[in-house]
C-alpha cells in the first residue's frame, strides 16, 4: 500500500534533498539573489561617470562661472568621452555651448543725395547745398563694408578667433568664462565695427548630434544625477533630451506658420548699422494668437533683451524656433507642447516699432531662413 501523501511528508522529502545537494543548491541560490545587485553595479559601471571628487569639483566651478547646468556638462561629457573622464577638461567643454557669430566691418561716411540714401538709420547728418540757385537736399551716410565674418563654437576655435587682429582677447585660457566672452563681445557689438552674436546651447541643443541610444543615456543619466545629489539640479531647468519616436518626426518640424499675418521683414535683409536680419518679421494684430509650428518642449520663456518677451521651442534634431516681441506668454520652461498649440500673443516689446512677430529657425544654435521650412 502507497504511503499517503502529507505536508509532513513533502516537507521531509524537500530536506532530505537540500541535504543531499546543499553543494550545489547554496551556490545557485546565492547566484539568483545576487544577479541583480550585479547587473546594477555592472550598468551604473558604464553609465555613471566615474569621478572622484577633484574632477566633480572642477566640473561644479565650470559649472557655476560659465552657467551651464551641471548635471547637463557631466552627462555631455560622460557620454562622448564614453566615460573616460580623464579626457575630459570641463573648462574647455563648456565652450562647446557657444556659437558665436560675427561680422567685421570697416565704415566710412559718405556725401550723397539724400534721396540716394539706401538706410535711413545710417545717416549721420543732413544739409542743404545751392547749385546754381537750386537747393539740394544731402546727407551724411555710413557705409559699410565687410572685412570678414565667420562662425565660431567649441574652446579651440573660439580662442584662436580671440586671438585674431579683429579682437585681440587677452585673458588667458585659465580667465576664459562664457559669461566673460560675452561681456567682451557684446561691448564690441555696441560699435559700428562689429556685428556679433553669442548664443548658448541648451541641453537639448548640445545633444542633439547623438545617436537615439545616446540620448536615452543621457536622459538617463541627467536622472540619476538630480536623484543623487541636488547640486546637479538646478531649479526650473529641463536638461533631457526630446526623444522623437519612430513615424512622428514630421510633427516636430516646424512647417506651419507661426502666426496670421504679412510678412514685413525678410532673413537676410541688410538693417542699419551693417545688420544682417536673421529671421522673419511677421505683422499682426496685437493679442493675435502664436502657435507652436511644430511639436517640441519649451526651453526659455521670459524677458530676452531687444527680443522682448521671448518664448524658445527645442523641436529635437538640433532644430530650436524662437519668438519675440511677445505681448503675453501662454507656457511655461519646460512645458511640452504639440504642433498648433497657442504659446503666446503677438504684441511689440522689447525693440520693436509695432505690433509683429519676430520668428526664428535655428540649427545647432545657427540661424537660418524661416521660409524654407514653411508653406
Amino acid at each position: 500500500m502507497a504511503e499517503p501523501i502529507t505536508i509532513i511528508s513533502i516537507v521531509l522529502k524537500v530536506a532530505g534533498f537540500i541535504k543531499d545537494n546543499w553543494r550545489v543548491l547554496l551556490p545557485s541560490v546565492l547566484a539568483a539573489l545576487l544577479f541583480p545587485y550585479f547587473i546594477y553595479v555592472i550598468v551604473t559601471s558604464i553609465l555613471l561617470p566615474r569621478i572622484d571628487q577633484n574632477i566633480l569639483d572642477s566640473y561644479v566651478k565650470a559649472s557655476l562661472e560659465n552657467e551651464i547646468n551641471l548635471s547637463v556638462l557631466i552627462s555631455y561629457d560622460t557620454i562622448r568621452y564614453f566615460n573616460d573622464m580623464k579626457r575630459a577638461v570641463p573648462n574647455e567643454s563648456v565652450f562647446d555651448f557657444l556659437v558665436i557669430d560675427w561680422c567685421a566691418y570697416e565704415v566710412e561716411e559718405v556725401i550723397k543725395k539724400r534721396e540716394e540714401v539706401i538706410i535711413e538709420e545710417n545717416i549721420v547728418r543732413q544739409f542743404t547745398v545751392v547749385v546754381d540757385e537750386v537747393e539740394i537736399e544731402m546727407a551724411v551716410e555710413k557705409e559699410f563694408m565687410l572685412i570678414e565674418s565667420g562662425s565660431s563654437q567649441g574652446f579651440d576655435r573660439i580662442s584662436q578667433m580671440l586671438k585674431s587682429k579683429h579682437f585681440s582677447y587677452i585673458k588667458n585660457a585659465g580667465d576664459m568664462t562664457i559669461p566673460k566672452v560675452v561681456e567682451y563681445l557684446s561691448g564690441l557689438d555696441k560699435s559700428d565695427d562689429f556685428v556679433i552674436d553669442c548664443y548658448v546651447l541648451s541641453g537639448e541643443e548640445i545633444i542633439s548630434s547623438f545617436t537615439r541610444d545616446q540620448k536615452l543615456w543621457y536622459n538617463g543619466l541627467s536622472k540619476m544625477l538630480a536623484k543623487m545629489n541636488r547640486q546637479f539640479y538646478e531649479s526650473g531647468s529641463t536638461p533631457y533630451a526630446v526623444i522623437i519616436e519612430e513615424g512622428t518626426e514630421s510633427d516636430y518640424v516646424p512647417s506651419i506658420w507661426p502666426v496670421d499675418g504679412y510678412v514685413t521683414g525678410y532673413f537676410g535683409e541688410l538693417r542699419s548699422g551693417g545688420y544682417i536680419h536673421k529671421g522673419l518679421d511677421i505683422a499682426a494684430a496685437s493679442g493675435s494668437n502664436i502657435y507652436a509650428p511644430g511639436s517640441g518642449t519649451v526651453i526659455f520663456t521670459g524677458w530676452q533683451g531687444g527680443y522682448g518677451n521671448t518664448v524658445m521651442i527645442h523641436h529635437g534634431s538640433g532644430i530650436t524656433t524662437l519668438y519675440g516681441h511677445l505681448k503675453k506668454i501662454l507656457v511655461k520652461k519646460g512645458q511640452i507642447v504639440s504642433r498648433g498649440d497657442v504659446i503666446g500673443l503677438v504684441g511689440s516689446t522689447g525693440r520693436s516699432t509695432g505690433p509683429h512677430l519676430h520668428y526664428e529657425i535655428r540649427i545647432n544654435g545657427k540661424r537660418v531662413d524661416p521660409m524654407n521650412y514653411l508653406p
